[in-house]
């Protein structure tokens, strides 16, 4: 079973609930497939032929800002966004308040 390197929020196939999976703890079955290889302690798709290439925002020299908490800018696509580009993975239809508990759950800035 993966370990994973991070906290993630992930939503159950059969509830349908958000289900928050944190550092350090295994990777349930029914979860495979549902997080990136860059929260896995040892990526399950790797193969001796990848490239090597660190992603792009470990990378950059500036983290990215958090969006706004209100006003333009502020809502739900915008945070999916700056989750993705802060590595935590969020479902494509997170609703605002569900993405900053996720960023707030990962340790992400929130402000």
């Amino acid at each position: 079973m993966a370990k994973l390197t991070a906290n993630t929020i992930v939503v159950h196939p059969e509830s349908g609930q958000p289900v928050l999976l944190a550092a350090d703890g295994d990777l349930p079955d029914w979860a495979e497939g549902m997080v990136g290889d860059h929260l896995l302690e040892q990526p399950a798709n790797k193969t001796a032929g990848a490239s090597g290439r660190e992603s792009s925002t470990a990378s950059s020299s500036e983290a990215p800002k958090a969006p706004p908490r209100s006003g333009p800018g502020s809502g739900a696509p915008e945070w999916r966004s700056y989750a993705s580009k802060v590595g935590v993975d969020v479902p494509a239809d997170a609703e605002r308040s569900d993405v900053i508990a996720a960023l707030d759950a990962a340790g992400k800035p929130t402000k």
